[in-house]
């Protein structure tokens, strides 16, 4: 068993999953504009936020107006 533990591990850790551009895509522009940062998305996804600002952009959803708070 401990074989398994050590497979699922090395294999299933948050920074080893890959999703495709497309899915990436598909993350990012589910979230509700003005509930999250861009940034905060980023986090989430361990990607820079410039690529959450260009698939926001290329979607056509527009920046947040006002401030947005961030736990940044």
């Amino acid at each position: 068993m401990k074989g398994w533990i050590a497979y699922c591990a090395d294999n299933f850790a948050a920074e080893k999953i890959r999703v495709t551009g497309q899915q990436r895509t598909d993350l990012i522009t589910g979230f509700t504009p003005g509930k999250i940062t861009n940034r905060g998305i980023a986090a989430l996804l361990g990607v820079h936020h410039s690529i959450v600002d260009r698939a926001k952009a290329k979607a056509g959803i527009a920046p947040t107006t006002g401030k947005v708070r961030s736990a940044d």
